[in-house]
């Protein structure tokens, strides 16, 4: 799980990146060829995909200890 939470914070930390340049608005800035919202939105679906896989490892384990 110690990796679902490293990549959790890596995606987190690139979306807080995107957002940043989207918010500079200046696209002068931006790579050519990257589109911001688009990869806001892939990163945010990456994360939904993985924090979904978190609660199902969790609740997975929940019922290892819990059953004898």
């Amino acid at each position: 799980m110690d990796m679902i939470e490293k990549n959790e914070a890596h995606l987190k930390a690139q979306v807080q990146e995107l957002l940043a340049l989207a918010e500079q608005a200046d696209q002068s800035n931006v790579p050519a060829g990257v589109s911001l919202p688009e990869e806001i939105k892939r990163r945010e679906q990456r994360l939904k995909v993985m924090e979904a896989a978190k609660a199902k490892i969790e609740a997975r384990a929940k019922r290892r200890i819990s059953s004898p």
